[in-house]
């Protein structure tokens, strides 16, 4: 079964306030996933990010495309926001479904953290680095 990461963002429960809202969420989590996984760290270089590629990435998914980018204000509220747990297990889902492991394979990570060895390991909520 196919859970092409779009199709899961646009289930998110929008948290945020009906007044003023200009860019739908999984628009903005969708810029701040991909921001991510090319090294765009924080509400700045996500700003940045979204100025560079915010509108092929609209493009190349047939969305309208927007002449004014999410500002660095937008993405860090949406960042201060957001529910972890819900953006982790609609990651997950996509992660599991795009690269599908087979028991017989085998996964290594470390247990390295961000600013110190891994605690409460059970945790939905981890900063692991690759």
């Amino acid at each position: 079964m196919d859970f092409p990461l779009l199709t899961l963002l646009e289930t998110a429960e929008d948290f945020r306030h009906l007044r003023g809202l200009r860019y739908p969420l999984w628009l903005l989590l969708l810029l701040l996933i991909t921001g991510a996984m090319c090294g765009y760290w924080g509400a700045r270089p996500m700003e940045t990010f979204a100025q560079q590629y915010g509108g092929e990435l609209c493009r190349q998914l047939n969305r309208p495309v927007r002449s004014a980018t999410p500002s660095d204000s937008t993405f860090r509220r949406v960042l201060e926001q957001c529910d972890f747990i819900v953006l982790t297990r609609i990651f997950r889902q996509w992660a599991a479904a795009s690269v599908p492991l087979s028991e017989a394979e085998w996964v290594a990570i470390d247990g390295k953290s961000i600013k110190g060895t891994m605690k409460d390991y059970a945790s939905a909520q981890q900063k692991l680095l690759s």
